[in-house]
């Protein structure tokens, strides 16, 4: 899986409501992100399901594994 195909298959079954980069993530660490291609990106942006603590945080992941080992939803 690369970017590309990441991309394209968003705009096949994602709706259009909003308008988005041309940009796929392969990882990240707090604000910093990273593409297919190794470029970094700075995580400016803000919106659904966004949290404080940035990108694969530590402490959070360890919260949403313990409340995934209650009740999902």
């Amino acid at each position: 899986m690369d970017g590309k195909f990441i991309i394209e298959e968003d705009k096949k079954y994602i709706a259009n409501t909003y308008s988005r980069f041309p940009v796929a993530f392969k990882d990240g660490k707090g604000c910093r992100l990273y593409d297919f291609d190794g470029k970094e990106y700075i995580d400016c942006g803000s919106g659904i399901g966004v949290d404080v603590f940035g990108v694969n945080d530590e402490e959070w992941k360890k919260a949403v594994i313990a409340q995934l080992n209650k009740v999902q939803h």
